[in-house]
């Protein structure tokens, strides 16, 4: 005597990546144009954030919209880590450039 039978098993991915590091606040001394190199390598760079995920890799995004920093206004990016089955979690920090370096006069 004999008997089979088949079952069919769906492993389903819920849980959200864990961020394992943060993202870090940063401050940059002010360049005059803009510090579009610091904010793109820190924007590339996911704020330092570091995220894993038992069961797919991880996919990065942000919020950043372009807006400039000013000496007087920080901008805030959320990090989003998402994993291949749609679960995502976040972590934000702040971008901003300072100016410390006092002008200088000029004489003719």
């Amino acid at each position: 005597n004999a008997t089979t039978t088949t079952a069919t098993f769906t492993i389903e991915d819920t849980i959200a990546p864990s961020i394992d590091t943060q993202a870090s606040n940063i401050s940059v001394e002010c360049d005059g144009s803009g510090n579009n190199t610091q904010i793109q390598d820190w924007l590339n760079n996911n704020g330092g954030a570091i995220a894993s995920d038992d069961c797919s890799d991880i996919t990065w995004t942000n919020n950043y919209g372009g807006t400039t920093s000013d000496c007087a206004n920080a901008i805030t990016v959320v990090f989003t880590a998402t994993d291949a089955c749609g679960n995502a979690t976040t972590t934000s920090a702040t971008y901003a450039i300072q100016d410390t370096v006092a002008p200088t006069i000029d004489t003719q």
